[in-house]
């Protein structure tokens, strides 16, 4: 009698080590997709980065532009004894050349303002354009260029001669910074543009500083008559 032999039996797995299996494979996935998930979140928050630093530089870049290239222009409400710029803590107002794109064209008049919802804008509009009214508070008819969105506050700052307590013609107690530079007889030595944004927005703002090209070299702005540095309150 021919012996039989065993049949060799095919080995599989066991429940118990497709369990475990699966409990790695499981774990191993966890892992990657929150891996996956952060390398994901520092991509967004530094492209949001990116974005923001763009922002930021680009407001500061087309303010400089146009604050650099200010002109000494009589103010028509004061003719002979004071230039057309108007600065205050929150707002300011002054003519200057137009952009380079829109140029040649006659002198344009800006407004640097803040509106109630946050936005940070520069409006223009031509000197030569009959239907807006110098100085007044309406932006009917002015164009607006949006820079910053979403901030919380702006700050507005002129270095120069400080006006005195006697005449007109006092030329002041010394230069500081001061938050009015209105009819003046002379541009401010410095202009300076502090914006500030909420809690939690980590937009950067360096304050920005910008030294008119109307102010001559010496530190001496350019002014009314035969007194080059005069300046009046």
């Amino acid at each position: 009698m021919i012996g039989c032999q065993p049949q060799a039996r095919e080995r599989g797995f066991s429940l118990v080590e497709m369990l475990v299996a699966l409990a790695v494979t499981g774990f191993t996935a966890l892992l990657l997709a929150t891996a996956v998930g952060r390398i994901a979140g520092v991509v967004q928050t530094g492209r949001a980065s990116t974005q923001a630093l763009a922002s930021v530089a680009g407001a500061q870049l087309a303010l400089r532009e146009r604050l650099e290239r200010i002109m000494p222009v009589p103010d028509p409400q004061n003719p002979g004894s004071a230039l057309d710029f108007r600065g205050q803590g929150s707002v300011m107002e002054w003519v200057g050349t137009p952009v380079d794109a829109d140029a040649p064209d006659a002198l344009w008049r800006y407004r640097l303002a803040r509106t109630t919802d946050g936005r940070v804008s520069l409006y223009h509009r031509s000197s030569l354009d009959p239907l807006a009214e110098d100085h007044a508070t309406s932006l009917a008819g002015w164009r607006a260029t949006p820079l910053l969105d979403g901030t919380a506050d702006i700050e507005l700052a002129y270095f120069g001669t400080a006006p005195g307590f006697g005449a007109l013609t006092d030329p002041g107690v010394g230069r500081a910074w001061q938050r009015n530079w209105s009819t003046r007889r002379s541009l401010p030595l410095l202009v300076r543009v502090t914006v500030r944004f909420p809690e939690g927005d980590r937009r950067p703002w360096v304050d920005l500083v910008v030294h008119p090209r109307a102010v001559s070299p010496d530190n001496c702005p350019r002014a009314f008559g035969s007194d080059p540095c005069g300046d009046t309150a």
